[in-house]
Formats: structure tokens, sequence, C-alpha cells
């Protein structure tokens, strides 16, 4: 079971990643949640990317908050942890 669990998480990490580098989060973000993630550092690889791209004011589509919310509920972090991120939508 935990093997489905980390397999799966670590498939949504990277769906996030790719995401982030498609909208334009800076390589140097994007190499440390790369780092995080290959070391199962999954909340921190998380954190990173939401950090970073709310630092850089980065627009994200409704399909990638829902990404966000995804990885968020499988990883049993609270709303309130990335709910600000529905600032960053842009309305299609």
């Amino acid at each position: 079971m935990f093997d489905f669990f980390k397999n799966k998480t670590e498939k949504l990490l990277s769906a996030l990643i790719q995401g982030a580098e498609g909208v334009g989060l800076p390589e140097k973000d994007l190499n440390t949640a790369k780092e995080y993630l290959e070391h199962r550092e999954y909340g921190l690889c998380f954190e990173t990317i939401l950090e970073q791209l709310c630092e850089n004011d980065i627009v994200i589509t409704k399909e990638y908050y829902n990404l966000i919310e995804k990885i968020a509920i499988k990883m049993e972090i609270r709303l309130e942890d990335y709910l600000f991120m529905r600032d960053l939508v842009v309305e299609e």
C-alpha cells in the first residue's frame, strides 16, 4: 500500500513541477522542487512550487489549481495551507 501511495504521489508532484515549468517558474525553483521529489521530501516539493508561483506572481489555470487541490487532499494538507493559490487562477 505504501508503494502505491508513493508512486501516485510522485506522479502527481511530477505533473505539478511540469505544470510550473510550463507557466514559467524559474529553473532554480524547479530544480529545488525536483531535488526534494528525488529525496522523497514530498511536502517540501509541494510547498516550494506553491510558494514560488506565489512569490513570482505567476498566474495558473483552474485545471492547475485542481491538480494542486488533488495533491493536497492526497497528502492530507489543510485547505488553508494552499487556498491562497486561488488568487493566482486566471479566468479562461
